[in-house]
């Protein structure tokens, strides 16, 4: 079944949260963003989409 406008969208959705959360922790090591409340904020509100 070939996919439909909906799942472009959903992937397009999909790509551009990675993407968005790829930049928020960009240089960021793991522990600084556990310390780091705005970063996990942001990564996080990303994810709940």
């Amino acid at each position: 079944m070939p996919p439909d406008d909906r799942d472009r969208a959903y992937l397009w959705d999909m790509l551009d949260a990675a993407m968005a959360i790829e930049a928020f922790v960009a240089g960021a090591s793991y522990g600084q963003y556990c310390v780091n409340r705005m970063m996990r904020g942001a990564v996080e509100s990303i994810l709940k989409l």
